[in-house]
């Protein structure tokens, strides 16, 4: 019997977390409702999420993106990754008055059951285009749900540059950039390898090394869509089997393009204590692409706020524990009931 091939994650804002244990599992706050729902992904592929309904409905829905790596429908990677980031955010948002659905990528340790058997299969199917066309059917599925009385989008990080690339697509009503770059990818990926590895490795001339593997590992997959044929260890994460393709997609996405691109009223938010993120290179980049269309942008700059929307008081703290911040549930859900009313 052949075992399934399951790729390992590599991420813009993962990277920055792991071998974190946090994010356990909580029982629902009172009046928030939460129903499982099934749909069809591209080719074919069956996933499954969650909706997060206040108790009173319908009302505005909102479509969570998650950033890289292979998280699951609540932001958590097995045991290596658990901030519950998606989860908090959902049942924050209720308490506001916003619907959110939520959904386990192909790519999530979830779905492993489902990975392909054969290591060439696996980069049709974790690619860039079946992955924006399971956003497009869960869109789809959260949009004909009858206690949706309006659909929106949230993108997290690199779910971001799916929600940017969703929106042409779909008929969103607001949309929402939480914590994205408009740069290249690789800057920012570089600079959460970088972190990662002061914090990890202790002589200079050894994270000198892997700084220089990993650049020219990210020119290599960004010129031929192929992973670098030897690595340090630390950057097994960073260039998983299978996933060069994918990888070469998003390092060659113009943000600040596809901003131009879009339609729907858009809220950007920008952590301040974001490790990875500037305000003027990524936020004030995106707000000006933005304002070149018909509709509405707003950027709202969250104090003491990590890439992961929780407390953290410097760019230093992964900000990872605890629950997302209410200012940042309140600022989406006041977005959007602007915009849907």
């Amino acid at each position: 019997m052949k075992q399934r091939v399951f790729p390992c994650a590599w991420s813009l804002g993962l990277l920055a977390c792991l071998t974190i244990g946090c994010g356990e599992k909580k029982a629902l706050p009172e009046g928030v409702v939460e129903e499982t729902a099934a749909f069809t992904g591209a080719a074919e592929l069956p996933l499954s999420g969650s909706f997060a309904f206040p108790d009173s409905t319908p009302a505005p829905c909102v479509l969570i993106l998650s950033d890289s790596g292979p998280l699951d429908r609540d932001g958590n990677e097995q045991s290596i990754v658990r901030t519950g980031v998606y989860s908090d955010l959902a049942h924050q948002l209720a308490l506001n008055g916003i619907s959110t659905f939520r959904y386990d990528k192909r790519t999530s340790s979830a779905m492993k059951d489902h990975a392909p058997e054969d290591s060439a299969d696996v980069s049709s199917h974790i690619s860039w285009d079946n992955q924006l066309e399971d956003a497009r059917l869960a869109f789809e599925e959260m949009a004909s749900h009858p206690s949706c009385s309006s659909a929106s989008i949230l993108g997290h990080g690199e779910g971001g540059l799916f929600a940017l690339s969703l929106d042409s697509s779909v008929d969103a009503k607001a949309l929402v950039l939480a914590a994205v770059t408009a740069r290249d990818a690789s800057e920012t990926m570089l600079a959460t390898i970088e972190a990662r590895i002061k914090r990890s490795v202790t002589k200079q001339e050894k994270q000198d090394e892997i700084m220089d593997d990993a650049r020219r590992g990210l020119i290599r997959v960004k010129a031929t869509g192929k992973m670098p044929r030897s690595l340090p260890r630390e950057l097994f994460g960073v260039f998983p089997t299978g996933a060069g393709r994918l990888l070469q997609t998003i390092l060659l996405l113009d943000p600040i393009e596809l901003a131009k691109q879009t339609n729907s009223p858009t809220l950007v938010l920008h952590p301040e204590m974001d490790s990875t993120l500037s305000k003027e290179l990524d936020a004030d980049a995106l707000l000006a692409a933005l304002s070149g269309r018909t509709s509405v942008q707003k950027l709202v700059v969250l104090d003491n706020t990590s890439h992961h929307l929780k407390s953290a008081k410097a760019k230093t703290e992964r900000g990872t524990i605890g629950p997302v911040k209410p200012e940042a549930a309140k600022a989406i859900a006041d977005f959007i009931i602007d915009h849907t009313s």
